[in-house]
């Protein structure tokens, strides 16, 4: 049931809902730019713009950087093999907007994701950075109630028994340990220090916030959170 709900291969999901309004906030942000506008993807796929309907439009340009491989076949899609929390070597001087959703939690501890948002705003272009809310009652990626906060042994034991989510039970301890460590949500107070001028958009569901989204138009300037 949780798996179907929050399945982003399928358009009318609820997690492709969840990112079709979100994806609102994105548009207002680029709505003053030229067309086309270049925009430049942390650690994302061509599936999601497919979903979103951008594949194949020609007023966006966008550029895929991710450390794995990802095919793509839009004729307005491009791919660059990088590190999201080494930017430093990636040509971007064609790009209007960064663009990241649901990556930063990936990254690693805390001094990665500071090395991702130093990156981002290093570039001194708008961004909108999507993130799962540490206190969101459901884990996204497990789909279990609570998981983030059992204790390790209990992860493992999760994980090394049952298909968690998107995940398949892991044989070996070691697999099941890099798995588990893979991921390290973040909170608000998290969010807000790593981009401090940030605006904050909180994403609701039944009323809990469901994921944060840190945006700027200007990096320059402060702007009031929302």
């Amino acid at each position: 049931m949780l798996k179907s709900l929050f399945d982003n291969t399928e358009s009318n999901s609820l997690a492709n809902r969840f990112r079709r309004n979100r994806l609102k906030i994105f548009e207002k942000l680029i709505s003053d730019l030229p067309r086309p506008v270049r925009i430049v993807d942390l650690g994302g796929t061509e599936n999601y713009w497919l979903q979103m309907g951008y594949l194949n439009k020609n007023e966006f340009r966008i550029t895929i950087v991710n450390t794995e491989e990802i095919p793509v076949s839009g004729n307005n899609i491009r791919f660059i093999r990088a590190d999201t929390r080494n930017l430093s070597n990636v040509i971007l001087e064609n790009c209007d907007v960064i663009f990241s959703n649901s990556v930063l939690e990936h990254v690693g501890g805390i001094e990665n994701k500071i090395k991702m948002a130093e990156g981002i705003k290093k570039l001194n272009k708008r961004y909108f950075v999507q993130t799962p809310n540490y206190f969101f009652p459901v884990e996204p990626h497990f789909l279990f109630p609570c998981f983030q906060f059992l204790p390790r042994w209990a992860k493992l034991f999760l994980v090394m028994n049952f298909d968690m989510g998107w995940y398949r039970k892991c044989s070996v301890k070691k697999e099941a340990f890099e798995l588990i460590d893979s991921i390290h949500l973040l909170t608000i107070s998290e969010v807000r220090k790593l981009f401090p001028n940030a605006s904050i958009y909180k994403e609701r569901f039944c009323g809990l916030i469901k994921s944060i989204t840190a945006y700027e138009t200007n990096p320059s300037h402060n702007q009031d959170s929302i």
